[in-house]
């Protein structure tokens, strides 16, 4: 009997709400999603071991915000509550523990947990003393050769390498990409960061890595909620190594923003619900081959199956057919997918976030970028009646969240543990800003410039409309988007040139500064001879035509297109602006399971 309780593809086919959906041949594509439904399992009876890489060094030792505990403090609680929960579980747990500084010592040695010994396990951690400098290809290496001879010695064990580290390398290996290269894709790398002192863009390419994955801790007093998040993975598993194979179509890979024909992920574990999204030019003909290793046993299942830990196809899944009404040749029940199609704008949002090689002129066009998708989906939510929909509010949050931090010195980090999120479909969420404790990037532009007046030229314009980069797309930096001047007025002169009225209303800071040299510069442009061009700076509307897989900015509330012109301060509802907004504080998201609630409430309470 199959772990997978449900697969299926639809395709948007609602003719009301209609996307405009940018990618090669979009004008005849179309988008669907694919739906995996995994049953209810049993705890595994897979042993399984836990290998914690702990930061030991001199940071761990600051307090967190106004309180009177230190890092290493809320660290120390968490692996007492984990050593407290395991040790009561069926399921045989095995834990080795490294703490790391410039070197690394060996706190626990592959032991088994139970009722007897976590004391003397729990007591080894509690004398931990923070100090040292930070060796983060050491403590990497020494978990690779350990777990690489506990492989060999145990082929048939689970294994999840869990490296938690609240800096960045101050000794040793330093560069992002060397570091990566240390990572050993043969097994689950979860890396942590804690608190507000980590490099997120190093941890950002070791989870990159096949089998890596990135959390963040934002609160410490929530250390608990993010490691139950594997806890809950490994001992309720449900598949492992997926395999998804698309025929006559591409699906999303929300790790490297690009459409693909074929998407691994790690895992999908009980009860979750899991849907990824397709493009296709033939939606009758597009099939998914999902491959993968069944390691979990459905609850309902009697008796006890062996597992088979060899990697086989175990469904193949075609569109379900429209049901058509034969006398009027309509669709009776058409599918509105407008609510997946907000997540991939988001998600794709949340991938340019992630960057943190932007300057304040591209900061302040993003951002006016996201109060207008921002708009879209307030709007979209209030004619459907979906404002308290979680879906909906949840990608709400994370586009208020990276408005609020982009350019900030932790805005990378809310970036990337929000995709994470959206793309894996976790359970924790990030929340705990405090834009008074961050700095920016870049110097601040002004709240309210003075309108200003350039003389300003086209960026690379082609020869013709038909000349199109084939990999342009609208968060490519190389491309020209930023430079697109969104409320720009031009008018020609005699040389052929044009000037440009440029009023920019709001800013990336709260901040306000007196020098105006300060401001963002306009970049100097020439314009090409004999260009047919007629709009060089389109408004934004203009440059949603122009993206090549942002999908959703025409998917507008019933045919309402007003939206997309040229924005103003005035917002009807105060709460659809996106400068008012409040995030919920929701620590869970809304892909939160029954059975994943279940385990971080006995985590916590531990």
């Amino acid at each position: 009997m199959s772990i997978i309780q449900e697969s299926l593809i639809l395709f948007h086919n609602n003719e009301y709400i209609r996307p405009v959906i940018k990618y090669p041949n979009y004008e005849t594509s179309s988008f669907g999603v694919l739906n995996i439904k995994i049953k209810k399992t049993k705890k595994t009876n897979l042993p399984t071991c836990f290998v914690f890489t702990i930061d030991r060094t001199g940071s761990m030792g600051e307090l967190c915000g106004n309180s009177r505990t230190t890092r290493m403090d809320y660290i120390k609680q968490t692996f007492q509550s984990m050593m407290n929960y395991f040790s009561y579980q069926e399921t045989p747990i095995i834990v080795r523990a490294h703490a790391f500084n410039d070197n690394v010592d060996v706190l626990v040695d592959n032991i088994t947990i139970t009722p007897d010994n976590i004391d003397s396990i729990i007591e080894k951690i509690k004398n931990l003393q923070p100090d040292g400098s930070t060796n983060i290809g050491n403590a990497i290496t020494k978990a690779n050769e350990a777990i690489a001879k506990y492989t060999t010695d145990n082929p048939k064990h689970q294994i999840c390498h869990i490296f938690m580290t609240d800096g960045e390398p101050t000794s040793g290996e330093h560069r992002a990409d060397a570091l990566a290269e240390m990572v050993n894709e043969n097994f689950t790398n979860i890396f942590i960061g804690a608190g507000f002192g980590h490099n997120a863009h190093i941890l950002s390419k070791l989870s990159e890595k096949k089998n890596g994955e990135y959390l963040f801790i934002d609160n410490m007093e929530n250390a608990t909620l993010v490691y139950s998040e594997p806890v809950h993975r490994f001992l309720y598993p449900g598949l492992k190594d997926i395999r998804l194979e698309v025929e006559n179509g591409t699906i999303y890979d929300w790790k490297t923003n690009k459409w693909v024909s074929v998407l691994e992920e790690p895992d999908l574990v009980s009860e979750v619900d899991k849907y990824y999204h397709l493009v296709t030019d033939s939606p009758n003909e597009l099939e998914v081959s999902i491959y993968g290793i069944e390691v979990g046993v459905a609850a309902d299942s009697a008796d006890e199956i062996a597992i088979d830990l060899t990697s086989k196809l175990l469904e193949i899944v075609e569109p379900m057919p429209d049901l058509i009404n034969i006398d009027t040749n309509t669709v009776v029940e058409p599918n509105d997918l407008s609510k997946y199609m907000f997540k991939q704008l988001t998600q794709e949002l949340l991938f340019k976030a992630k960057s943190n090689d932007y300057d304040t002129t591209e900061i302040y066009y993003f951002k006016k970028l996201l109060k207008r998708v921002f708009k879209i989906m307030r709007n979209y939510m209030r004619n459907n009646d979906l404002l308290d929909d979680p879906f909906m509010k949840q990608l709400c949050n994370d586009i208020s969240i990276i408005y609020s931090t982009i350019g900030k010195s932790n805005g990378m980090m809310f970036a990337m543990s929000r995709s994470c999120s959206q793309g894996r479909q976790q359970s924790y969420n990030t929340n705990n800003i405090n834009i008074d404790d961050m700095m920016d990037f870049n110097t601040p532009i002004l709240n309210n410039p003075p309108l200003m007046r350039r003389s300003c030229c086209v960026p690379n314009i082609p020869e013709s409309e038909n000349e199109e980069d084939e990999d342009s797309n609208l968060f490519d930096t190389n491309q020209a988007f930023f430079g697109l001047r969104n409320g720009m007025r031009r008018t020609h002169n005699f040389e052929g040139k044009f000037t440009l009225d440029m009023e920019l209303k709001r800013s990336i800071a709260h901040d306000d500064f007196d020098n105006m040299n300060n401001f963002p510069p306009v970049p100097v442009m020439s314009t090409p001879k004999n260009s047919n061009r007629n709009m060089p700076f389109p408004n934004m509307s203009d440059i949603t035509d122009l993206c090549s897989n942002l999908n959703v900015l025409r998917i507008i509330c019933q045919g309402d297109t007003s939206i997309l012109e040229e924005e103003t301060d005035e917002t009807e509802n105060a709460e659809d602006d996106l400068e008012s907004f409040v995030p919920t504080e929701d620590t869970t998201s809304c892909y939160t399971t029954p059975s994943a609630l279940s385990t971080i409430r006995s985590m916590s309470q531990c």
